[in-house]
C-alpha cells in the first residue's frame, strides 16, 4: 500500500521470487497472468499481486487478507516503456476524493 492508500503496481520492482508466488496463487506461468495491456487476467491473479505488494511492508499480511482488499484500491502503474496516459491521474484523483468523502 502506498502512502495514497493504493496498492500500485509496477511490475519492474517484483523479484523472481515475487513471480513465482504470483505463479502459485494464480496456478499459471508469470507470462501468462497479464493480457497485451498489461492487466491482470484475473482475480486470482490480482489477490496475489496484492498479497506480495502489501507484505513486503508487513510481512505478515496473509493471502486472506489480499481477498478483502477492494478493487477501488487496486491501480496498476504503467510498465516499463509505456507513455503515461493523463486520463490515470485524473481517475485516481477522483477514486480517491470520492473514496475520502463517502461517496
Amino acid at each position: 500500500m502506498t502512502d495514497n492508500g493504493f496498492v500500485d503496481f509496477d511490475p519492474g520492482k517484483i523479484s523472481v521470487g515475487d513471480m513465482e508466488d504470483i505463479e502459485d496463487v494464480a496456478g499459471v506461468p508469470f507470462q501468462d497472468c497479464f493480457d497485451e495491456d498489461g492487466n491482470p487476467i484475473n482475480a486470482k491473479v490480482i489477490k496475489a499481486v496484492i498479497w506480495i505488494l502489501r507484505r513486503k511492508g508487513d510481512p505478515s499480511f496473509t493471502l486472506e487478507q489480499a481477498r478483502n482488499v477492494e478493487m477501488q484500491w487496486f491501480r496498476k502503474v504503467r510498465w516499463v516503456g509505456e507513455e503515461p496516459n493523463p486520463t490515470d491521474a485524473a481517475t485516481s484523483e477522483s477514486s480517491q476524493s470520492s473514496a475520502t468523502s463517502g461517496e
